[in-house]
């Protein structure tokens, strides 16, 4: 049913007894359907996540196809949120790329006066050297884009702190940084992207190139709200809600703080479960599928995981029973053989300590190479014979001069392994140097892709390569003399935080973060971690922007999640057939975990349940979910000697 508002947005209100994603794909085939096509060319459709993007896609190409009809898809293709601005502005000078803004950010600190920095770090030291500038670099990128998306710069900060938070000469002297940063990127001849948007929002440069049309969206960012009502008219909103819940949201079909804060949210007793540790989570997960018996298709449940500390109890729980699992958070890229042997080469380059180089002996790869096959046995021999400190020519002990640790240690330098890094080159000469030597090292043997470590391995020399190849196309303004070991920790440090994406596997139960839940049309929830303060998030020590601050400068704050939360395991309680809610006791560390408070709200006898529901002694009970036995069993030998 369409309601349409004259400010802002039309808003569709589709009901929530029906899961979201098929609905929209229905609304916007019927809406956009011409006597011979399916026309979504000049369409911006936005979502929350990627992955909900891919689903609607799915769905409208099955309804098309059902028709007999071509569908043509967005010339955009399905944005998320955070992609939707750079569809509509043109930035007057090109945007910096994610590698150039950080080396800006760590030449800025480079030039910051030292009685600046005293204000900014306790150790001014500790901005020194080059890993720990880019380090820093990566928090302030970070500082930069969170802010950006209130519209805010750091000078910003620094006059909301007067006469209300102590921090103002910090954020003076941040700001004093940040000018530098936009000075580094227009020598560079280029523009950082929240600085681009903001004066796009300033100056009314705001424009679309269709329909923009926002498909559960639950909130916008200050900036890019801005950007969305300057854009008028041409803007629709599917609201997954009943039309009689108007009031709860906004004109652009956003949540309202005040009413969903209030909101009781439907949750019966009867679908809460208790659970001690992650793994107690983990093994009730286990329970709730197996009396899901026949009911349902292993791809038509979802294990929602808000709180990542869970997720690998659920895959070796999983794991352990056969039940196939895709967990769509991916596989971090610093668990891939890759990115541990340029970590391990990194230390011992920088260190030249035998730790370093046994370390580096330990890793698979190496072993694989001429003259270290038995690395790690001649390490450990050489350590209880000379307890060594540091590992090179000028301190091993002379009776060992031509034994087997020079032996291994001329294999690893040579030419065509670590003696191409020696000494110090740019940053951007660096990145073909550490390139060739990892297609040196895990080009020994032909990889499988359909194997999934080989896989894996493949995956992640191409992120480093792209990765590298950022790094290397630097400009010579944001470039700078380091040695070998700097340069694999600066392009270790791009590549931290992705994750490789997990196979395709309809068969398996999926694992989704709490962004993607919603928009999941798959009728079984089993949601875990609904404790405190994962669901809803909060945030109130961040050392920069603690929530008060927050609320201040109009960024999203706790009320705002809390809001946004509410609505969304709401929207979930009702759409889906069946819901567990599984809250934990304890954390991994064993620290008490809270209940979520969204599951304490309401009155009367229901919220008395629910909390009786939850300071009851109840525990679990030993052996109620049998898992089977993951290593050797009691009466077996074992293959691994433990030393004297």
């Amino acid at each position: 049913m369409l309601h349409r508002r004259e400010r802002m947005a039309d808003l569709t209100f589709l009901p929530w007894e029906e899961p979201f994603l098929p609905q929209a794909a229905e609304t916007l085939v019927s809406r956009f359907r011409t006597r011979d096509r399916i026309d979504l060319s000049r369409k911006l459709l936005v979502l929350p996540g990627a992955r909900g993007g891919r689903r609607l896609m799915e769905l409208l190409s099955e309804r098309a196809a059902g028709m007999g009809l071509p569908l043509i898809p967005p010339r955009t293709g399905i944005l998320t949120v955070g992609r939707l601005p750079e569809a509509l502005y043109l930035p007057p000078r090109p945007l910096a790329s994610p590698a150039e803004t950080r080396r800006a950010w760590a030449t800025a600190l480079e030039g910051v006066q030292a009685e600046v920095l005293e204000v900014l770090y306790p150790d001014p030291q500790s901005a020194s050297d080059l890993a720990a500038r880019t380090a820093i670099a990566h928090s302030l990128d970070s500082l930069n884009r969170t802010l950006g998306a209130g519209g805010k710069a750091f000078g910003d900060v620094a006059r909301a702190c007067e006469g209300h938070f102590p921090e103002k000469e910090r954020w003076e002297a941040l700001a004093m940084v940040q000018e530098d940063f936009w000075r580094r990127l227009r020598g560079a001849g280029h523009m950082d992207r929240e600085e681009a948007r903001r004066l796009a929002v300033r100056d009314g440069a705001i424009s679309a190139s269709g329909t923009v049309i926002l498909i559960g969206v639950t909130d916008l960012p200050r900036v890019i709200r801005a950007m969305v009502e300057a854009l008028d008219s041409s803007v629709h909103v599917l609201v997954h809600a009943p039309q009689a819940m108007e009031g709860f949201f906004d004109p652009l079909g956003l949540v309202l703080p005040e009413p969903w804060l209030s909101f009781p949210v439907p949750a019966p007793k009867e679908i809460l479960v208790l659970a001690d540790k992650p793994g107690d989570q983990a093994s009730l997960v286990l329970g709730e599928l197996a009396a899901l018996g026949d009911a349902f298709s292993p791809d038509e449940v979802t294990i929602g995981v808000p709180d990542p500390a869970v997720v690998p109890f659920l895959e070796q729980r999983l794991g352990a029973y056969g039940v196939p699992f895709r967990y769509a958070g991916g596989f971090p890229l610093t668990r891939t053989s890759p990115y541990r042997f340029l970590d391990a080469v990194a230390s011992y380059l920088s260190s030249l300590s035998f730790q370093a180089f046994a370390a580096l002996l330990r890793h698979p790869i190496v072993q694989t190479l001429p003259g270290c096959e038995d690395g790690p046995r001649v390490a450990d021999s050489y350590f209880e014979d000379h307890l060594p400190g540091g590992i090179s020519s000028g301190t091993l002990p002379s009776s060992a001069g031509s034994g087997p640790v020079p032996k291994i240690l001329r294999s690893l330098e040579d030419e065509n392994l670590l003696g191409s890094l020696a000494g110090t080159n740019l940053l951007s000469e660096w990145m073909p140097k550490v390139l060739r030597l990892l297609g040196e090292v895990f080009g020994q043997r032909p990889l499988d892709t359909r194997q999934q470590e080989d896989g894996r391995t493949v995956e992640a020399c191409l992120r480093l390569r792209e990765a590298a190849r950022g790094l290397h196309d630097l400009p010579s303004t944001l470039d700078e003399t380091c040695s070998a070991s700097e340069a694999i920790r600066v392009l270790l440090r791009e590549v931290r935080e992705e994750a490789l994406p997990p196979g395709a596997d309809r068969e398996a139960v999926e694992l989704l973060g709490w962004l993607e839940v919603h928009t999941d049309d798959a009728p079984v929830l089993l949601l875990t971690g609904v404790n405190e303060p994962v669901l809803p998030e909060a945030v109130n020590a961040d050392p920069f922007l603690p929530n008060g601050l927050r609320s201040r400068l109009g960024l999203e704050d706790n009320r705002s999640r809390q809001a946004r939360d509410a609505y969304r395991l709401t929207a979930c309680l009702h759409s889906k057939q069946k819901v567990r809610l599984v809250s934990g006791r304890r954390s991994p560390g064993g620290d008490p975990l809270r209940p979520s408070r969204l599951l304490l709200t309401g009155t009367g006898e229901d919220l008395a349940r629910r909390i009786q529901r939850f300071t009851l002694e109840e525990r679990i009970q030993e052996g109620s979910v049998e898992v089977p036995p993951l290593g050797i069993l009691p009466a077996a030998q074992t293959g691994f000697p433990l030393p004297p």
